[in-house]
């Protein structure tokens, strides 16, 4: 797929009748839903072009995207009266070998399955994700069970589908020549199936949901991640904590400037993204983690949830220390974990403990942290 090239279409012109609000502008994460789409196909090798077509609505929504990613190639135009009215109106802007269109309502789409979509189709001109059905099936009438079906033979379809670009096109352009409404069909993997062949698939994400109600942005998908570390406390090292050095004659001692609450907060953020811990990502044998700032590490870690589609929402740090006393420090420590995770300070709670003089930590030979995130 080295040499291959995908634009993407984002439809977002609906009405968002059931929703009762306009989806596009809700706010997920501290950005809009069809931001964190849009978001979602950014830095993907391969992809071209992204193309927002939205209702007049979203207009500005869609343009205020695109002024804040100048680095991209993010194209806006005005979407149709129906869903596959909109996916034509776009395939006009689109000029790579093959499309990625998706719906702006899922905005919890992962890199990995765009990527999976991407390579399918590929290779076999088309790509379509899909989803198993746990729950067993009946054919309902009424208010009647008429029928059982067998559930292998059926699945749930979602987005980004994929195709060769001059087949979709093509499969488009038989509707109006049959002078068939486009309000007729649901998706493009219906119309490829009318006009060009049976369409391939690729395993879906339970995560990957269309937005149809409120409660759809929480639940499914909220992950909760938590993490602990502890340092003992030695002379010759700095003290850092949430970034910010703290004057004090003791500091941690650790292979990295020994930042235990950030250590922490890796933890739960690799946590959240169901990784394995902060001595697998970094391990403390590898020279380039020697002496390094732990605010790096963090980013780092970040950009798993990222791959994901995940972003923390909220972190809460408890930092247990006999001395010195952080009450001055944590103001700072606070803007300086929101500017990294990129949410507002406000969403980040700092608190400090003592040991009591209890154990390690109340003789003043260690310090420790707990941290939980809260990522969707």
């Amino acid at each position: 797929m080295k040499d291959v090239k995908f634009d993407v279409i984002i439809a977002a012109a609906g009405k968002s009748e059931r929703m009762g609000v306009n989806k596009m502008a809700l706010t997920i994460s501290h950005q809009t839903t069809l931001e964190r789409t849009v978001e979602a196909f950014i830095g993907i090798e391969n992809i071209d072009k992204i193309i927002i077509a939205v209702s007049d609505e979203n207009i500005n929504v869609a343009k205020d995207i695109a002024s804040r990613n100048k680095n991209e190639n993010i194209v806006v135009t005005k979407g149709g009266k129906s869903r596959e009215e909109t996916v034509y109106l776009a395939l006009k802007e689109v000029t790579s070998e093959y499309v990625l269109i998706h719906d702006g309502a899922r905005p919890f789409v992962s890199k990995k399955l765009i990527k999976d979509v991407m390579e399918c189709a590929s290779i076999d001109g088309s790509s379509i994700p899909v989803l198993r059905p746990d729950d067993s099936m009946r054919r309902v009438d009424g208010d009647k069970i008429t029928r059982t079906v067998n559930r292998d033979k059926y699945c749930l379809v979602q987005t980004p589908q994929g195709f060769l670009t001059e087949s979709i096109k093509m499969a488009f352009n038989s509707i109006l020549n049959d002078k068939k409404s486009f309000a007729d069909y649901t998706d493009e993997s219906e119309i490829y199936l009318e006009y060009i062949r049976e369409p391939s698939v690729v395993l879906g994400d339970k995560r990957n949901i269309k937005l149809t109600d409120p409660t759809d942005i929480a639940g499914l998908n909220t992950k909760v991640g938590s993490g602990y570390d502890i340092h003992a406390l030695v002379p010759g090292r700095s003290l850092v904590i949430c970034g910010v050095q703290v004057d004090y004659h003791l500091g941690s001692l650790a292979h990295s400037d020994g930042d235990v609450a950030i250590h922490a907060l890796i933890d739960a953020v690799l946590s959240a993204a169901g990784e394995l811990d902060i001595g697998s990502h970094f391990p403390d044998s590898d020279p380039k983690y020697a002496g390094i700032d732990s605010t790096i590490m963090l980013t780092e870690a970040l950009e798993k949830l990222k791959e994901k589609n995940l972003k923390v929402t909220h972190a809460s740090i408890v930092v247990l220390l006999e001395k010195p006393k952080l009450a001055d420090y944590i103001p700072i420590m606070r803007v300086k974990l929101g500017n990294v995770l990129k949410i507002p300070s406000s969403d980040v709670t700092i608190s400090a403990k003592t040991g009591e003089g209890l154990g390690e930590i109340g003789e003043g030979k260690a310090i420790a942290a707990y941290a939980m995130v809260i990522a969707n």
